[in-house]
């Protein structure tokens, strides 16, 4: 009857659900504004695009804590044999820690591959800002985007540029 209380005491009280309720909003006004965005011809800023990613990371751990913490004290609660009980409470943490782990260093790959940096340059007489593509295969490719605010930037007519090494005269 404890873990039982603990359990409603937990889902109710906890930053855990806020932090994940608040997640799950950023990450579905992403992914809204993502498909508004593309049909007007724009684009969202880099810095918003790790900033998903790190939500997506963040949303996957609290997820995975929240229900070990809830089947901890849901399910373990109608096992009566203590030996049974605490195997199955070591296995589900050590499969929690596993997947935190996981998580964590799928998400630090996901943003070392996708990051691309950006720049704000002055070329052909207008600020605008080069997105630096790298490609990870020693080729880089540097998009020309004009800033419409600092969450947005839309496609320039500026033709993009091809180099055939990691180096390019914008910086990475």
């Amino acid at each position: 009857m404890l873990n039982n209380k603990l359990s409603k005491r937990f889902i109710s009280n906890t930053p855990f659900i806020k932090i994940i309720a608040i997640n799950i909003i950023i990450i579905l006004s992403y992914r809204i504004g993502k498909v508004i965005s593309a049909k007007n011809n724009y684009l969202f800023r880099g810095w918003l695009d790790i900033f998903y990613l790190i939500n997506c990371v963040t949303l996957i751990i609290l997820g995975t804590i929240s229900l070990s913490i809830i089947l901890n004290s849901e399910l373990y609660s109608k096992i009566r044999k203590n030996v049974i009980k605490r195997s199955l409470e070591i296995v589900s943490r050590i499969i929690m820690v596993i997947v935190v782990i996981a998580t964590c260093v799928c998400g630090i790959f996901l943003i070392a591959v996708t990051y691309e940096p950006e720049h704000i340059i002055d070329k052909q007489g207008k600020k605008i800002i080069a997105k630096i593509d790298t490609n990870m295969f020693n080729d880089t490719y540097v998009y020309f985007y004009e800033p419409v605010n600092i969450l947005m930037m839309k496609n320039s007519d500026i033709e993009s540029e091809f180099y055939r090494s990691y180096d390019n005269r914008y910086g990475n």
